[in-house]
């Protein structure tokens, strides 16, 4: 298996599975998902898709600087991103925002400098 940090490149053969996997985990929180091959269509668009997604995740764990303000925006392919939301982080860095109208299946959610 290739490895990347927090991203693992997997094959199982008994269920043909070929993609990557994100593990990440902090202050006592796990966040794991699979990006297959087929799904996202070669290796390389899965790898991208994981690569995306964890640094989505990483913003979102390690927290904003205070006072700054970000654009919270979401995605269902990680090509075309939409933004829901500026938001402002307060005094101890932390924001909150819930999506009230989530698209159907996978939605994709990143913070992004304005």
């Amino acid at each position: 298996m290739k490895s990347i940090r927090n991203l693992t490149r997997m094959t199982y053969e008994t269920t043909a599975f070929k993609g990557w996997r994100l593990a990440l985990s902090s202050k006592g929180t796990a966040f794991i998902k699979y990006f297959s091959d087929r799904k996202y269509g070669d290796e390389k668009k899965a790898f991208a898709a994981a690569e995306a997604a964890l640094a989505g995740v990483k913003a979102m764990l390690e927290g904003a600087i205070p006072g700054h303000t970000y654009l919270l925006q979401r995605s269902t392919d990680l090509n075309n991103w939409q933004t829901l939301a500026t938001l402002v982080a307060g005094t101890d860095g932390a924001m909150s925002f819930t999506d009230e109208s989530p698209p159907p299946g996978s939605a994709y959610y990143r913070l992004a400098k304005p």
